[in-house]
């Protein structure tokens, strides 16, 4: 309905008396239409296909996360009782000897 609305006001001549009526009128209207975007959780705004899409791309970022954290998780449950100090964490250990020192 809004857009509708909004079509019909687009395509009125602009050397109307009430353009700038109509101007303020398709401003609003599509402030109005940004909103009801905004609050949309079931994706009403999109057609079927574009919102497949974006899920499949969200799913397949997911399972790349997934296949990285798996790969994370397993390299550190490879422990052999020496500790395992990383490029720039000498630091952070040195400064938690310090602490425990005193």
């Amino acid at each position: 309905m809004i857009d509708r609305q909004l079509k019909v006001l687009l395509l009125k001549d602009i050397y109307d008396k009430d353009h700038i009526r109509n101007e303020r009128e398709i401003r609003q209207l599509k402030k109005i239409t940004e909103v009801l975007i905004s609050h949309d959780q079931w994706n009403l705004h999109k057609s079927t296909d574009a919102v497949v899409a974006a899920q499949e791309l969200e799913i397949h970022a997911l399972n790349q996360k997934v296949i990285q954290l798996t790969a994370d998780l397993a390299e550190y449950r490879q422990f052999d009782g020496y500790i395992l100090i990383r490029d720039g964490q000498v630091l952070a250990l040195l400064d938690l000897c310090i602490k425990c020192k005193c």
